[in-house]
């Protein structure tokens, strides 16, 4: 009974991750289609990693920043590629057993839309 109680804490956890990740890189797109608007694209990129950078901590390393904006971005990529609507992709987050927001971010391009291709067919099947 507390490894069940375990795994579902475990499992909480996890999606709480990926809702924060993918919220954020709903928020990182949306600025920079605003941004490309008015701007090339990666001027664009530098002013919204500014504006996020701003918000953190002085001590959170460029390295660490990349690192979480690119998880973020990807999370945001695959459950938008997966389609539906916001309070579908949040479903899918539900349901998530086996991808971590690390092991999304491990993903290629490629690999992310294959992905999301796999569910979407596998989704219409059931």
């Amino acid at each position: 009974m507390r490894k069940k109680a375990a795994e579902e804490n475990s499992d909480n956890a996890c999606h709480e991750v990926l809702r924060a990740y993918y919220f954020l890189g709903e928020e990182l797109e949306k600025h920079l289609t605003k941004y490309k608007q008015s701007i090339e694209e990666h001027v664009a990129q530098k002013k919204v990693n500014g504006k996020f950078r701003d918000q953190l901590p002085k001590e959170v390393s460029k390295n660490a920043l990349r690192k979480k904006t690119e998880r973020a971005r990807k999370v945001y990529d695959l459950f938008f590629r997966i389609g539906g609507d916001k309070v579908q992709r949040m479903t899918y987050i539900q349901r998530i057993k086996t991808f971590t927001a690390s092991s999304i971010s491990n993903l290629s391009s490629g690999n992310i839309k294959y992905v999301a291709l796999q569910v979407r067919k596998n989704t219409r099947q059931t």
